[in-house]
This record gives structure tokens, sequence and C-alpha cells, in this order.
């Protein structure tokens, strides 16, 4: 498979917002078969490529079977003016904790986010803690690796539990931590991590959320 087919996939699917996961189901494959796609190792059928189509309609075979017009370098020409391609990490929860999940997929930020946080990532939230705050269940946030220290109680940050994620604001204690959600729901409560508990939780900052912003299909 020629590298072009690939790459155009791949600048398409993170032009759209989408997970290999969500391409797949829109073209009627499996993940892996995206993955493959846009790692040069095979090439789509024009089938696939036609349901595609028929999900997003502004999108052409040229796109995809194209080096010269295809969405690789399109894409390209929205890098270029003004947005550029950070890692993507999958789900955190902005509710209960969930797996984080390291996909090792890319998204397009602005560069003007990309500039002030340059060590960032993308990661989509799931749950409804911190909708008081604008991030809703299916949202993006943007997470800075280099701010771990909270100025205050009321910033979002991603945090992690042992193996899992989530998005709340940190009040420090003096042995320990509480994770404090903002959130319309009263049912969610804050998370109080005592270090002098000696059941080996621990929990870690990974960053601060700098930026949120909806799916290009988010239903409000």
């Amino acid at each position: 498979m020629q590298n072009y087919i690939g790459n155009n996939v791949r600048a398409f699917r993170i032009h759209k917002g989408l997970s290999q996961e969500q391409l797949a189901d829109a073209a009627g494959v499996g993940q892996s078969t995206v993955s493959s796609w846009e790692a040069s190792e095979t090439t789509p059928r024009k089938s696939n490529i036609q349901r595609l189509i028929e999900t997003f309609p502004e999108l052409e075979f040229d796109d995809i079977f194209s080096d010269e017009s295809g969405f690789a370098k399109k894409a390209l020409s929205r890098r270029v003016n003004g947005w550029v391609e950070v890692p993507f990490f999958g789900s955190i929860a902005a509710g209960e904790p969930i797996e984080m999940i390291d996909r090792g997929d890319t998204y397009l930020i602005p560069q003007s986010i990309a500039s002030e946080h340059p060590n960032s990532g993308v990661f989509q939230a799931a749950g409804n803690s911190w909708n008081k705050g604008g991030i809703f269940d299916g949202f993006y946030i943007v997470v800075d690796f280099d701010i771990v220290e909270p100025a205050n109680e009321h910033e979002p940050f991603a945090v992690s539990i042992n193996d899992t994620c989530t998005v709340k604001s940190i009040q420090r204690l003096e042995n320990g931590v509480r994770l404090l959600p903002n959130s319309y729901d009263e049912t969610i409560k804050p998370i109080v991590l005592d270090y002098d508990d000696n059941d080996g939780t621990m929990a870690k900052t990974l960053g601060k959320v700098v930026w949120t912003f909806a799916p290009f299909n988010y239903g409000f």
C-alpha cells in the first residue's frame, strides 16, 4: 500500500475528531483494519470509502486515493494555517474514574493553544462531574502536562488514581488530597485520598485542563 493513502485516512479521521473505532464503524470494518490502513499495511476497498462518503458527504475518493489532492496535504495546509497535531490519549473520566487508554493517536488543536502549552495532549471526557465548568460528557480536553501544581481549588486537573484517570480540582490535605467535582449532579461526591491509608492508593496529577471543545457531531 502506498504511504499517502494511509496518511490520507489518518488525516481525515483526525480532521473529523474520530477515534479509529469510530471511523471503522462508519466504514463498516473493524478498528484493526483502520489501523492497518493508516500504517500502510493494507489498502481500503472502494466500497469502504463509499460508505464513508455516504456518512461524510464532503469526502471524495481523491481525498483518500490521491497523493497530490489527498486529505493529508489538505491537513498540512491547515496546520500551516494554525493547526498542529498533539497526542490523543483516549478516554478520561469526568465522573467515575475509568481506565485511561493510550491509543497512540493524534489530534489537531489550534496553534495558539499548542504554542502556549507545548507539552500537552488531548483526552475525551466521560461523565459529567465537571459540567458546571463546561466539560460535558463526550467533550475533548487539552491537558498541559507541565502544570501539575494547582494555583487554587477551582481549576480542573487530570488526575490518575493508580491505573485510572479522572477530571477534578485538587484540594491539598496534610497527608493526602481531596479531589473535588464541579457538577450539577449532587450525587457525584469528592474523592478523598489519605496517604496514611495503607491500601496503596496513590494519586498523581497528570496536568491542568487548559482547553475544552465539543466533537464535530456533538448533540446538545
